[in-house]
């Protein structure tokens, strides 16, 4: 099975597919698929508008389901996210942007959750951080919040029925949680950043700044969900250049390098009026 979709879009899917019991195997590939032919299943969960992006993998799906422990998905392969770009619903300027964002391989499985990646690439990327005068990232606010729905017939009946009218004449049963339910385990071997720019504001701290770093670039290997578990740092950048926002025409300008292994860490600064 196979569909073209844009100009440049192309799925592809073949393998097995079973009826009883479901299940499903098969080889996958996408090349360059838009990330707008998508937008209908994510534009109301995210507090940004994504403009642009394709996405495109290489490896095989598998699906199984059984009446005790329900749904599984896994998936092995390699996956890319090319051209990305969005925009803040707010503000109405760049938020995250890059050229490129390929890892390599990639194993992840639904029931436990569990998921390992080789190396992670990212390149020629924009990012605006802000820290809010609460102490919050604006990062952390990408997905919409939504509040549980409560059938509120149910609720009130629930309220003024007895107990024991619930279990009366009723199939009761216990839930019990699955062995692994609740633990995520992630691994990721290596992340490596090439080229970025990240425009970022304290709202925070008093008096507010602003610093734009340039040309970021480095590496972050060993990182895991397990507990107690560090992972070794090594980054760089070009320059900041910061401006306090009680002074609009100065700028301090600032190189920086940062290896957590060495734990060592260098400056130079200069100031420009």
């Amino acid at each position: 099975m196979s569909l073209h979709t844009g100009e440049k879009g192309f799925a592809s899917a073949n393998g097995v597919i079973t009826i009883e019991p479901p299940s499903a195997n098969l080889k996958l590939t996408l090349r360059d698929i838009p990330v707008l032919s998508l937008q209908s299943y994510y534009a109301d969960r995210l507090r940004i508008i994504v403009t642009d992006g394709g996405i495109s993998s290489k490896g095989t799906v598998s699906f199984t389901y059984a009446k005790d422990t329900g749904p599984s998905v896994k998936y092995k392969g390699e996956v890319s996210l090319n051209h990305f770009a969005s925009v803040d619903k707010d503000e109405a300027e760049d938020f995250l942007k890059w050229e490129s964002l390929h890892v390599d391989t990639m194993d992840i499985s639904s029931a436990p959750f569990m998921a390992t990646m080789g190396e992670v690439a990212l390149s020629d990327f924009y990012a605006r951080v802000i820290i809010n005068a609460d102490g919050s990232i604006n990062l952390q606010d990408i997905v919409e919040k939504t509040e549980p729905k409560v059938d509120e017939q149910a609720k009130t009946e629930t309220k003024n029925e007895p107990a024991a009218a619930h279990t009366e004449g009723k199939d009761v049963r216990t839930a019990v949680a699955l062995p692994g339910a609740g633990q995520k385990k992630v691994r990721i071997e290596k992340v490596t950043l090439q080229g970025g720019t990240v425009n970022f504001s304290d709202h925070y701290i008093k008096p507010n700044f602003t610093a734009n770093m340039l040309e970021i670039g480095g590496r972050v290997t060993g990182l895991s969900s397990e507990e107690n578990k560090m992972a070794d740092v090594e980054m760089r950048e070009s320059s900041t250049i910061m401006r306090p926002s009680r002074s609009p025409a100065g700028l301090i300008r600032c190189g920086m390098t940062f290896s957590s292994t060495s734990r060592s860490a260098s400056r130079t600064w200069t100031s420009a009026r």
